[in-house]
C-alpha cells in the first residue's frame, strides 16, 4: 500500500534537511505532543494537528478534500556556556540557522519547492521564533511551515492537485 500524502510531504522536508544535518540520524520527524531527546536529534520535524480546508474540496468521483498541517522545524541550539557566548552571538547563530533551513527547504527546483514533491498544492514558511523554556533559556528556534494539499476522500494516499 502507498504511503499517506501526509507521510509523503513529511519524507520530503525530512530528505531536504538531511542534506545538511542527517550525518547521524539527527533528522526525525515526530508528531505534535510527543517528546523529543534532544542528545539524539539535532532538528526534529514535529506535524502539528490537520486543519480541514473546505474552501479546497473538489467536486469529483471521489470527491478531493482539502487539508493543511502545520509544520514545526525545530533546531536545537544550545548557548555555549563555556566560551560565555553573548546573547548577541547567540541570535546572530540562531539567524544563520533559520537562514540555512529555509534555504535548504527550498532547493533544487526552487521553482516547485512548495508542492514538496507533487503532494501539496503550496507550503508557506512563516518567521523564525525561539523555543520555548521554562527556565527562560533559549534552547533554539522553530520554523514554522504551513503546507495546503488535497487528498482524494475515500483515498488519503491520492494527492489531488
Amino acid at each position: 500500500m502507498a504511503d499517506p500524502v501526509i507521510s509523503r510531504i513529511l519524507d520530503t522536508v525530512k530528505a531536504r534537511l538531511a542534506a545538511q544535518y542527517d550525518a547521524a540520524g539527527e533528522v526525525i520527524i515526530v508528531r505534535e505532543g510527543r517528546p523529543v531527546d534532544v542528545r539524539t536529534a539535532t532538528l526534529v520535524v514535529q506535524q502539528m494537528a490537520i486543519i480541514p480546508q473546505p474552501t479546497l474540496n473538489r467536486m469529483g468521483n471521489p470527491p478531493a478534500v482539502g487539508y493543511a498541517v502545520p509544520v514545526h522545524i525545530n533546531k536545537f541550539i544550545q548557548i555555549d556556556a563555556s566560551a560565555s557566548e553573548t546573547e548577541e552571538a547567540y541570535c546572530e547563530r540562531c539567524n544563520l540557522a533559520a537562514s540555512e533551513i529555509v534555504e535548504l527547504l527550498t532547493i533544487p527546483p526552487a521553482v516547485h519547492w512548495h508542492t514538496m514533491g507533487g503532494n501539496a498544492i503550496n507550503t508557506t514558511i512563516g518567521p523564525m521564533k525561539y523555543l520555548p523554556t521554562d527556565a527562560g533559556v533559549k534552547p533554539g528556534i522553530v520554523i514554522p511551515l504551513l503546507v495546503t494539499f488535497r487528498v482524494s476522500e475515500n483515498d488519503h494516499t491520492e494527492a489531488r492537485n
